[in-house]
């Protein structure tokens, strides 16, 4: 393949005149630190300037410039050199750039898939195959050893080159023309004092300020935005220069210190910046007063009925005579539910960190449109984690008594006869629960040995915070499957399996613990919600 410079087929770019302040710049740059500074370099990079030799038309000797920037050989790692000009000394200052957002990770596949073909582009070279016009080459003429050479295609080291190859449609090198303004300058004290005149003699108008403005001062740029501004400061401060802010000392300032301390106590919704800007203080400040403060997290529950108290409380007392009576009841308690897996679940963002020097601004892709869902079964009985089942459609009675029937042994194959022997299955108080054919079934096989509604040991409604599965089960598995957007059913149905066999039975151990004390804990609540009780802070 050959190793030729080619051209882009576009017109060539333009560089716009810039401001007239770069005659003065570079004609501040002594002739003698030029010189000097390229003797100073290897004689490989004194080579590349030599008459002859003019890097494949990139740069062409030339007698006369009205201005030129310093050359600064740059020597790439693989050992070649190329010389650049110093252009953050005369032309960047006058440029503006325009950014434009690169494609993430996940839009870029995004984008590939279904691609068969990909081409890897070399583009070492690429901003030197897009040809200047005359006007800019002389912008870009570089001061040498050997005299001045100005560029025929764009060069490194010019702020606005990487624009030209990230343009709007996707498609390098489609941009038609480059927008390289002078940068707005900032207005100094008296012209905003000329715009508050205008404004008064425009009858208060700013539209018809902006206008007059413009007109009689070209050279500078006013815009609505900008003479909007300058107004209300004056308006304000009687004054076109912004005050300096003045903080109040708070060090021995105790009153200032109460204030800021009552505004907490009367709002703690209320956030630092605000309490600031209320009492003219620095921020910093505000945070030192309430350094033995914290702003802690609100959290939500499950919302009780009058009549859960008593029921919530029945129920902890007696299974707490019960393992009074056999501490190793909880080894024989099945404890089941059902959840719900939806496409467009969300992980827990609160535990989800990515770690990185800067900020990716990593985002995830939801479609909110196209929904899909899958009923599972699990449970915990002991050191074992049962399941999962997956329900076909929207679960009824019907389809709940042929899992009890058909699949529920299968799933209890790795269990000891001697546990499944004394087996004691627990569901909550959900509507297939509750189909009196159910209830027939587990009083026919399981007699008095089963805990739910209308059961031989009630279960208390709405108590997801006395349910394993709930407090615990469910949670773990969804942040490990959540954890990439899932891509099909059969995908899904593999992270959940793999996230039940994750679960280890020293985990296990400690989720029968933290059950035994949350029926302490309920008790100690009248019946009332609790797990606000169990934070260590």
């Amino acid at each position: 393949m050959s190793r030729c410079l080619n051209q882009l087929q576009q017109p060539p770019e333009t560089l716009h005149e810039l401001a007239n302040g770069l005659q003065e710049i570079w004609g501040a740059i002594p002739q003698d630190f030029i010189n000097n500074l390229i003797m100073s370099l290897p004689n490989r990079v004194r080579v590349l300037l030599r008459p002859g030799q003019h890097l494949h038309g990139i740069i062409t000797p030339v007698d006369y410039s009205a201005q030129a920037t310093p050359v600064v050989p740059v020597i790439k790692p693989n050992g070649s050199v190329r010389p650049c000009g110093d252009y953050k000394l005369t032309v960047n200052p006058e440029i503006e750039v325009v950014h434009y957002p690169l494609l993430r990770t996940e839009e870029l596949f995004a984008q590939l898939q279904g691609g068969q073909q990909f081409t890897k582009l070399d583009l070492s070279q690429a901003y030197q195959q897009i040809e200047l016009d005359e006007a800019s080459k002389e912008l870009l003429t570089v001061s040498t050893h050997k005299g001045l050479f100005i560029y025929n295609k764009m060069v490194f080291g010019v702020s606005s080159a990487p624009v030209e190859l990230v343009p709007g449609d996707g498609r390098i090198g489609s941009r038609r023309s480059v927008n390289v303004e002078q940068k707005p300058k900032m207005l100094s004290n008296q012209e905003k004092r000329e715009i508050i005149l205008v404004y008064g003699e425009s009858g208060r108008n700013l539209q018809l300020t902006t206008r007059v403005l413009q007109e009689r001062f070209p050279q500078v740029r006013y815009s609505l935005k900008k003479v909007r501004k300058i107004v209300t400061l004056f308006e304000d401060t009687s004054s076109v220069v912004k005050p300096k802010r003045v903080y109040f000392p708070v060090r021995h300032n105790d009153a200032l210190v109460q204030v800021v301390r009552n505004a907490v106590e009367e709002d703690p919704n209320v956030s630092t910046r605000i309490i600031a800007r209320q009492h003219n203080i620095s921020k910093s400040s505000v945070q030192r007063i309430l350094k033995f403060f914290h702003p802690y997290k609100i959290s939500s529950y499950q919302e009780l009925r009058p009549s859960d108290y008593e029921s919530r409380m029945k129920f902890c007392q007696h299974l707490i005579h019960l393992l009074e009576e056999n501490n190793d009841l909880l080894n024989f308690v099945l404890f089941s539910d059902e959840a719900t897996f939806k496409s467009n679940g969300l992980v827990n963002r609160h535990n989800m960190h990515y770690w990185a020097v800067k900020n990716p601004r990593r985002m995830r892709q939801v479609d909110y449109q196209r929904v899909w869902s899958l009923n599972v079964w699990g449970g915990i009985l002991g050191q074992f984690v049962i399941g999962p089942f997956f329900f076909d459609g929207h679960l009824n009675g019907e389809m709940y008594l042929n899992f009890l029937r058909r699949s529920l042994m299968d799933l209890l194959e790795n269990v000891p006869l001697n546990i499944i022997g004394q087996l004691i299955f627990m569901y909550d108080g959900a509507p297939p629960h509750f189909e009196r054919r159910v209830r027939r079934h587990l009083d026919r096989h399981l007699s008095e040995r089963w805990i739910g509604r209308g059961g031989p040991l009630h279960w208390p409604a709405r108590s997801p915070d006395l349910t394993p599965c709930d407090f615990f089960l469910w949670g773990v598995v969804k942040e490990k499957v959540y954890k990439t957007a899932p891509t099909t059913v059969d995908d899904m149905k593999d992270r959940i399996r793999a996230a039940f066999a994750e679960i280890t039975p020293e985990t296990l151990i400690r989720v029968k613990r933290s059950f035994r004390d949350r029926l302490l804990l309920c008790l100690q609540a009248n019946g009332n919600v609790f797990e606000h009780l169990m934070c260590k802070h």
